[in-house]
């Protein structure tokens, strides 16, 4: 009896044991939609012969990922995007574009209103790994496809949405809050790390230790730190007859409330540091110039 007793014991402790763990993971159902609100500001200040120049870039895009097929666990998503607007505080004036105005003369908004509504695919793993993305370059191109491209605001705005919404920006915005899921079941307050890539218009390494702070039935509580850096060396990026090479590094703080069911982020707080330079080069100039810079995002993400 003893025997029994001990034995039964071992195996109540197993149970609240594994119990106690969580598999971080996405498991979301086919034919189901997902949203996704995302609202990010972004502080840029740069110092240019001596002359310091401030910019506020305000971001508002509202998504939804429709699950279309699950095959051999990967997830086929349909995004289409549905609200979206812009907002740029600078010295030489502000602007705000959003794909709700109705103002024929404002071309930049018209822009914006094109994306609304039409689907590209993407697909990803239950770790939320991006292995795929399709229609998006189609997409970005049919936005500007009827505009005056002498415009030197619309030439400016393509290349800023090529680096903002382009595949690429894409894929590394989106696993910032979903590649980040460690492999199998762990504890309260365990620990695991993670590497990836930006492509914020320059490349940026990341570095991340993300922990499992706590959860209960519906709500895990992730948070992560992540050291940033240009690469030592990296392509210079061309701007007409200039060429740029950026020369950065930082960090980002990240906290995510994830749904336990689906795998899903319901929110996501994240605030990313960089300072440094920029090495401005071209025929122009009879030597290069470093343009100091410090850029913060503060980025929200919800359901």
């Amino acid at each position: 009896m003893k025997k029994l007793i001990f034995l039964f014991a071992i195996l109540f402790a197993v149970q609240i044991s594994f119990a106690k763990k969580l598999d971080l993971k996405l498991n979301l159902e086919k034919g189901e939609t997902y949203k996704q609100i995302m609202v990010s500001k972004t502080k840029v200040a740069q110092e240019v012969m001596g002359q310091k120049i401030d910019i506020l870039i305000t971001m508002h895009c509202t998504s939804s990922f429709k699950v279309v097929d699950i095959v051999d666990g990967n997830f086929k998503l349909e995004i289409c995007y549905d609200e979206m607007s812009m907002d740029m505080k600078m010295p030489q004036g502000n602007q705000s574009f959003s794909s709700e105005s109705n103002d024929e003369s404002d071309p930049l908004s018209a822009v914006l209103s094109k994306i609304i509504g039409k689907k590209f695919s993407m697909t990803m793993t239950e770790k939320g790994k991006v292995l795929e993305i399709e229609g998006m370059s189609e997409l970005m191109t049919s936005m500007f496809d009827d505009v005056e491209h002498s415009n030197p605001q619309i030439e400016q705005m393509k290349q800023q949405f090529e680096q903002a919404f382009g595949e690429d920006a894409f894929k590394n915005s989106f696993e910032k809050t979903t590649a980040i899921y460690p492999e199998g079941k762990i504890k309260k307050g365990a620990e695991w790390e993670s590497e990836s890539n930006q492509n914020m218009g320059f490349t940026i390494n990341s570095k991340s230790t993300y922990k499992l702070v706590d959860f209960d039935k519906s709500v895990a509580n992730v948070t992560g730190t992540s050291l940033l850096a240009t690469p030592e060396v990296s392509a210079a990026i061309e701007m007409g007859p200039m060429k740029m090479e950026y020369q950065l590094s930082g960090e980002m703080k990240t906290n995510m409330k994830i749904d336990r069911k689906t795998g899903w982020v319901k929110e996501a707080k994240m605030t990313q540091k960089l300072e440094g330079e920029i090495l401005m080069s071209g025929d122009n100039l009879p030597e290069a110039m470093k343009l100091p810079m410090k850029m913060q995002s503060d980025i929200m993400i919800t359901e």
